[in-house]
């Protein structure tokens, strides 16, 4: 389905475009036939950097940069006039949320073999809790939050 998917996604020309996700960035990249160009000045301690790809505003890392993004949100608010500028992924997608009045996630269910490692500390249902909270924490502030699963 990835043809469909990002065609799909891509064909919202007026939208604000975020691919969160290391693989999901990797399927947009073949999908367009591009690399991702990543800018490691945007890297944090605690959110991996960004990605560049042309016709995509942001590509960003996904359960990390998740986990900020919505601590973002609770510290300041889906208010993008009080998230303070930063050009690290959570910042700049924290933003980019508070400022859309409508919100449409994609998410895919294919399982990560990367999340099958027992050394990590989280296990697979955390994708699924980050875009509950996510779209629990948008809807407060009064966004019109569409999911689809794929």
């Amino acid at each position: 389905m990835d043809s469909y998917v990002v065609n799909r996604f891509l064909s919202h020309k007026d939208a604000t475009k975020v691919v969160c996700g290391g693989t999901t960035g990797n399927i947009v990249a073949r999908e367009l036939g591009q690399e991702i160009e990543v800018d490691l000045s945007t890297m944090l301690d605690d959110v991996p950097p960004v990605g560049k790809l042309e016709g995509v505003d942001l590509v960003a890392e996904g359960v990390l940069t998740l986990k900020k993004v919505i601590a973002i949100l609770k510290k300041y608010g889906v208010d993008a006039e009080s998230i303070p500028h930063g050009k690290d992924g959570a910042t700049l997608m924290a933003r980019m949320l508070a400022e859309s009045e409508e919100i449409t996630l994609m998410v895919g269910q294919r399982i990560n073999p990367f999340y099958q490692n027992p050394s990590l500390p989280f296990d697979m249902s955390v994708r699924h809790n980050l875009i509950t909270e996510l779209v629990s924490i948008l809807e407060k502030a009064g966004k019109k939050v569409t999911v689809e699963y794929f």
